[in-house]
């Protein structure tokens, strides 16, 4: 008879725990599959715009130059001193105005990972016997 018992289906506590522990590794396996592809998409954003920005900046630099020859060539019988300075002021408060926009990117710019962040908490939750927190 012992034979016959140990032919059904498995019952206690070790085969429960086998399959909580594969389920949490089945849900864990997911969220890191979301925190990969969450990791190529943030890539491939910071990539395009790292080059984006260097493109940019480069053709800025060509055209800045360029009219700021112009300029003083201009006036460089007359006031070639006052256009200079003038043009340095110019281009500092420009610098100063884009250091502060980039910082405020920066400071409002989303969270890495938050969609991944936001599901592990809703498994906490489930887990702790909690409500789940919104969308």
């Amino acid at each position: 008879m012992s034979d016959d018992a140990r032919a059904g289906p498995e019952s206690g506590l070790a085969p429960s725990i086998r399959r909580l522990v594969a389920g949490a590794l089945g849900l864990a396996r997911t969220r890191f599959e979301l925190a990969g592809v969450e990791l190529a998409l943030e890539r491939e954003r910071v990539q395009s715009l790292v080059i984006l920005a260097v493109a940019g900046a480069v053709l800025a630099t060509l055209a800045v130059a360029a009219i700021s020859l112009c300029i003083v060539a201009y006036f460089w019988d007359t006031y070639r001193y006052a256009a200079i300075a003038g043009l340095a002021a110019v281009y500092g408060v420009l610098a100063a105005f884009a250091f502060a926009r980039a910082a405020s990117i920066v400071r409002s710019a989303p969270t890495p990972f938050s969609a991944t962040i936001a599901e592990f908490e809703k498994d906490r939750a489930l887990v702790a016997g909690e409500r789940p927190p919104g969308p």
